[in-house]
């Protein structure tokens, strides 16, 4: 774990312990799986309502990153309801994944996705996470950085490797 991340907050549980602009991606990305789930496309709604907080360049690249994950997730992801209080392990690490590529465009997703996607999907999900990263920035919004709890920073077979190479 690079050392910038030793010194930031953990990843809170609950969604209204969550920054403004966290919450409001959260929701957005909740709200496409909900329409993927439903065999529709993603919805004028979320565009309209992330529009409303200056975040409707998001909405493409949220759709994207589910269409990827939905490809090519190593197990089904658990994405919550959008109005669920608790955040899942799994938005945990996509939200992660998303405030480490904003704080830095060359940071490796590799530990952070590695038990949701495929090392080739986790590769792809870079341009989608890259892009709502940029957006957010063009918005002058930087999410705050957070580490994920310990037991979630790596997935078994990172770890493995990690004690492997101690």
């Amino acid at each position: 774990m690079p050392a910038i991340f030793i010194f930031c907050p953990l990843m809170p549980q609950r969604s209204d312990a969550l920054a403004s602009a966290e919450r409001w991606v959260l929701w957005g990305l909740r709200m496409t799986v909900e329409a993927q789930r439903c065999g529709r496309p993603q919805c004028r709604y979320v565009f309209d309502q992330l529009e409303g907080q200056g975040l409707g360049d998001c909405a493409g690249p949220l759709a994207a990153l589910v269409r990827l994950c939905a490809m090519g997730a190593r197990r089904p992801l658990a994405i919550a309801s959008p109005i669920a209080a608790v955040l899942t392990a799994d938005e945990q690490r996509l939200l992660s994944a998303l405030q480490r590529l904003q704080a830095d465009p060359a940071a490796s997703l590799t530990l952070v996705l590695s038990d949701l996607l495929a090392p080739a999907a986790v590769r792809l999900a870079a341009g989608p996470l890259g892009d709502i990263a940029n957006h957010l920035t063009a918005a002058a919004v930087t999410l705050p950085l957070r580490r994920l709890p310990p037991e979630l920073e790596a997935g078994p077979d990172c770890r493995a490797i990690a004690r492997g190479l101690q």
